[in-house]
């Protein structure tokens, strides 16, 4: 589940495009489009909302549906999440579809704009883990001068590099109008396989403080996490290798 637009959240698209979670299915009838089915993980934003929820039709196709989030045929249970955000599962039973988005273009732009989110959440641990070990200091030293500190660090710096190169790239291959398919799956499956290392690292060179609920680190980490998640995971390297080989460690 990710979010979409101002005043929408996506329901369960998952990194290939393909309805997640639960079985979704769309229906045209002499009523209406329905969908009916159930999403979970989907985030929660305040007021009133729609939500895009990906959903499969008779023929095969993949189709973004607009559902009411409080209108008929729906319903939510709400959820936290280790970050203390709220996500729901919604469960639908012939909910109205009062709009349709292609499912390719939502699809692209969720998994760039997750991207980016991720690597500006992986700056922002880099950065407050990098003033940490410059202003902490141990047997009258700096943290940062001990050698096996600085190794730490520059792992850090290049997952954090890495992930904002193939973000950037994905935005920039959207925004010119050119094929993004490989892009997309090279970027998910930097940030599922690096992302969450290096938020390991920087909380291991925080010690205690890593994992204060009151400081920042925990935070830069659930976020990342929940990145990974939405962005699929163990799924998102299953289909990098399918669409372009096998990537270097």
């Amino acid at each position: 589940a990710m979010k979409g637009m101002e005043g929408m959240e996506m329901a369960g698209m998952d990194n290939s495009g393909n309805s997640t979670n639960h079985l979704m299915l769309y229906v045209a009838n002499a009523s209406g489009k329905e969908v009916s089915g159930a999403k979970v993980g989907v985030p929660v934003l305040d007021g009133s909302t729609l939500l895009l929820v990906s959903t499969g039709s008779a023929n095969g196709e993949v189709v973004v549906a607009l559902v009411d989030a409080d209108g008929e045929g729906g319903s939510k249970v709400d959820t936290r999440t280790s970050r203390g955000t709220t996500e729901a599962t919604y469960t639908f039973s012939s909910a109205p579809v009062v709009g349709e988005l292609d499912a390719g273009v939502v699809r692209n732009h969720a998994i760039a704009g997750l991207a980016a989110l991720g690597a500006g959440v992986v700056e922002g641990a880099r950065d407050l883990t990098a003033g940490y070990i410059k202003d902490r200091k141990q047997f009258g030293r700096s943290l940062a001068e001990f050698q096996a500190v600085a190794q730490q660090i520059a792992d850090v710096y290049i997952a954090s590099r890495t992930v904002t190169l193939t973000a950037t790239e994905v935005v920039r291959r959207i925004d010119a109008g050119d094929p993004v398919g490989d892009d997309l799956a090279v970027a998910a499956y930097w940030f599922a396989n690096r992302a969450p290392a290096a938020m390991q690292i920087c909380q291991h060179l925080h010690g205690g403080m890593g994992v204060d609920e009151t400081y920042a680190m925990p935070g830069y980490f659930a976020a990342v996490r929940d990145i990974a998640r939405h962005l699929g995971g163990p799924a998102a390297l299953a289909e990098a290798e399918l669409r372009v080989g096998t990537l270097p460690e």
